[in-house]
């Protein structure tokens, strides 16, 4: 059997798109968290919602609510979904959605174009290029955290809107479980 030289771009690929798949299913599981949040369901709320906010911002909107209302046990849980996702996940998200990757002759790679302003603003140090090796498994344990926020989402949608009898423990697994692929994802992508 001969090497397919394109089987490694292919993973990636697929990879990708699982990521945008997830990453969709994310945004709307945390939109129908700040529906429930809000007690705001009607026609038209939750897209006039999606279609005025991105996640980032809808994050920081979420926390100001969630600290305002103190809705016990939730409100711990909303502030620290919100700081995961911006924090742990949009950027590598955005990372893969947004830089070019490359084939090397040993290894694919992303490119970051980024500027680095030095220590006064009068004497610049400009960096526009840093290359970053993509290792195996890497984007697919990024997906899997990203599945993993959205249950958190809705552990904590159902302790908000009283389906979940035992909701508490269900938001610590989630919590728990997240925080671990997290960790793994981390490792990884630092090694």
């Amino acid at each position: 059997m001969v090497d397919d030289p394109f089987a490694e771009i292919d993973d990636i690929r697929l990879a990708l798109g699982d990521l945008c798949i997830a990453w969709a299913h994310l945004e709307d599981g945390y939109f129908t968290l700040v529906i429930y949040l809000l007690g705001a369901s009607g026609e038209g709320v939750e897209e006039t919602l999606r279609n005025q906010m991105d996640i980032r911002q809808m994050a920081a909107f979420q926390k100001a609510i969630a600290s305002t209302r103190k809705l016990n046990p939730a409100t711990p849980h909303i502030v620290a979904l919100a700081d995961i996702i911006d924090e742990k996940l949009l950027p590598p998200r955005n990372r893969y959605v947004h830089d070019p990757i490359y084939t090397w002759i040993t290894h694919f790679s992303r490119s970051e174009y980024r500027t680095k302003f030095g220590p006064t603003a009068d004497n610049p140090d400009v960096k526009f290029w840093k290359e970053s090796p993509i290792r195996k498994g890497e984007i697919e344990l990024l997906v899997e955290c990203i599945r993993l926020a959205e249950e958190y989402s809705g552990a904590i949608t159902a302790v908000i809107d009283d389906d979940e009898i035992d909701g508490q423990a269900r938001m610590d697994d989630s919590a728990n479980a997240l925080k671990k692929a997290i960790s793994e994802y981390v490792t990884l992508t630092k090694s």
